[in-house]
């Protein structure tokens, strides 16, 4: 409660030095005003320092859940709307830490920031000591671990402080070069204005060279300086990473006391049946025998089915960031494609973008639980497998080994035939060749493809069984079949979320946007002397001080490059076709400057967008 008490001063001060926009401006002047935590649309700025924020929260939303879970209620109902207290409790804690990290006066903002974290550091270290007198030791401080980011909190902003007394003191100033605002996607059009050059082999070995070079490039990740990926993005998978960590370390825990308690109850089975007096009799052998598996198999189960599960976890963290850029750039070029025929409005985008974060850490959670338990059955089977002779299943394997065998012949036997005999140019085209004996075949196969169909089947179930275990945390691709996205909650959320950032983000958007501010921007603010510069294959338009000059030849250069423009002007178009044939006839001639200035040619350039 004391906590709360500091918190809610602590965001009254940041709230206070906030000003209000529209309503009730006259009252205390304007003051408080509404603090924004953090812009988890548009923001790209101090990333870092928000993935570390909220990575630093989910310890004590852990706690507090699991202290709403284990508290007795009268009902239901209140057990549950306990539970949402305690999380918007917990929320309410750590908001003062995120409005720090962009405060609207920067010089009262930090300082609320490094005391907050280090009373929230402090009260984490003292339940660390209090946990591990009554529990151990080991795992109180791996659960609580999370909480020392908050170590580099402290550090950042300790730095920003300093940083800004400096400033205010008028030691150092803030780089005010143009460059340091150009936003990173002008930078991304910018690279792709730009002309890409390709080098052809006709080299065989090297193009087999350049397949594996390029099998392998795909197989890892490639940096990209001009893309950058949204707060939300990072902060959504820093949080599941750390509830990941959270999980299996719980998990280990309960293995550990497992594994003690099987121990204990075989030396009990030992005890009780005589100990080893009585191993030679075969009932106590056997008795004896299962329970040393048993204290064996399912822990070693329990813990190989932990580790490889949450590896398998995190690697789907990186492949969704992965997916989330390539999906992001696709949408950039105007490609949808991959998303779901059937497009939500706007509402509907919204809403899913809000479910995202939430429903992608519920899914990893999930994930993890799922992929866990599966492994440990298929562990647990295995190891049962190995222990026992299982004569039974050999002579299953025996029993369908000839069916295996032959139709594994029959769909090898059909692939050659196809691509020796009936494909044409060395099965580079379609096109079928001998087509009286591809007839006959066609004929004689029609049944025993439906007899090979029959395990096909089998394998497309487990197939689908096994993906969707392992991929129902993925939740950049659907689990169910195309054409039926709208009933995956999941891939609705995760679509509406990149539609959105589309809508905001757009690199294209934001360089126009830009570009048009620089435009309107007041003269002694424009940077006429180094304007932005964006390059096509053959034009580079930098250093031109006369505005009107500039437009003269961007119209004659995007009128050359698509002439159906033309029709669109609202004028005469003799001048400018006119301007059109010269500037070609310059452009193909050495003497392009004294030719141009020979001929008394007027470019125009007020004119009207259709």
């Amino acid at each position: 409660m004391r906590l709360l008490t500091n918190q809610f001063g602590l965001g009254a001060v940041i709230m206070f030095s906030t000003k209000r926009k529209h309503r009730w401006l006259n009252i205390l002047d304007g003051r408080p005003g509404l603090v924004i935590p953090v812009n988890l649309l548009e923001g790209r700025s101090n990333r870092h320092v928000y993935v570390t924020a909220f990575c630093s929260m989910v310890a004590a939303i852990i706690k507090f859940v699991f202290n709403s879970f284990t508290t007795t209620t009268a009902t239901p109902w209140t057990g549950t709307l306990l539970t949402l207290a305690f999380v918007l409790l917990a929320s309410f804690a750590y908001a003062v830490i995120v409005m720090a990290i962009d405060p609207p006066i920067p010089i009262l903002g930090y300082p609320i920031g490094l005391i907050y974290s280090v009373l929230i550091l402090t009260l984490s270290i003292s339940t660390i000591a209090k946990c591990a007198a009554t529990f151990s030791p080991a795992a109180s401080v791996l659960l609580q671990l999370p909480q020392f980011c908050l170590f580099y909190l402290i550090c950042w902003f300790g730095y920003r402080l300093v940083k800004e007394m400096l400033r205010l003191r008028g030691v150092t100033s803030y780089d005010s070069s143009p460059l340091e605002h150009v936003p990173i996607e002008v930078e991304y059009v910018r690279r792709k204005l730009r002309r890409i050059e390709t080098k052809t082999s006709s080299d065989s070995s090297s193009q087999q060279t350049s397949k594996v070079v390029t099998f392998i490039r795909g197989l890892m990740y490639e940096s990209d300086p001009t893309f950058r990926y949204s707060t939300r993005m990072l902060v959504t998978m820093g949080v599941s990473a750390v509830c990941i960590w959270e999980v299996a370390v719980i998990a280990v825990t309960i293995g550990v006391y497992i594994d003690n308690s099987l121990h204990d109850f075989s030396n009990v089975v030992k005890a009780g049946v005589g100990g080893e007096e009585n191993e030679n009799n075969s009932v106590s052998g056997y008795l004896i025998n299962l329970s040393e598996w048993i204290a064996d198999g399912v822990p070693a189960s329990y813990y190989a089915a932990a580790i490889i599960g949450s590896f398998i976890i995190v690697m789907h963290l990186l492949h969704i960031l992965s997916s989330y850029r390539k999906h992001m750039k696709r949408l950039y070029c105007g490609d949808t494609f991959f998303l779901p025929r059937e497009k939500a409005g706007p509402t509907g985008i919204v809403m899913a973008s809000l479910r995202y974060s939430g429903y992608q850490i519920a899914y990893i959670l999930w994930g993890w639980l799922i992929v866990f338990f599966v492994l440990f059955l298929v562990f647990f089977g295995l190891s049962i497998a190995f222990h026992f002779d299982l004569i039974e299943f050999v002579g299953l394997l025996k029993a369908l080994a000839p069916s295996i065998v032959f139709g594994i012949i029959i769909f090898g036997g059909q692939y050659v035939l196809v691509r020796l005999v009936f494909v044409s140019d060395k099965g580079e085209c379609a096109y079928i060749n001998n087509r009286r004996l591809f007839h006959v075949c066609a004929f004689f196969l029609f049944f025993y493809n439906t007899l090979i169909g029959l395990f096909s089947c089998l394998r497309r179930i487990v197939t689908g069984l096994v993906l969707g275990t392992l991929l129902v945390d993925r939740l950049d691709r659907s689990t169910l079949p195309r054409g039926w996205e709208g009933f995956d909650p999941g891939f609705k959320s995760y679509v509406g979320f990149i539609l959105l950032e589309h809508m905001h983000s757009n690199p294209y958007l934001v360089t126009f946007l830009y570009l048009l501010r620089e435009e309107t921007a007041k003269p002694e603010e424009r940077q006429l002397e180094q304007p932005v510069v964006l390059q096509s294959d053959s034009v580079q338009f930098v250093g031109l001080r006369s505005q009107r000059i500039r437009n003269r030849w961007l119209v004659a250069y995007t009128l050359i490059n698509n002439p159906s423009l033309l029709k669109l002007r609202d004028r005469k178009v003799d001048k400018m076709e006119q301007a059109m044939l010269l500037v070609r006839s310059i452009s193909k001639s050495e003497s392009g400057r004294e030719s141009l200035s020979a001929h008394d040619v007027e470019f125009t350039t007020d004119y009207k967008p259709a």
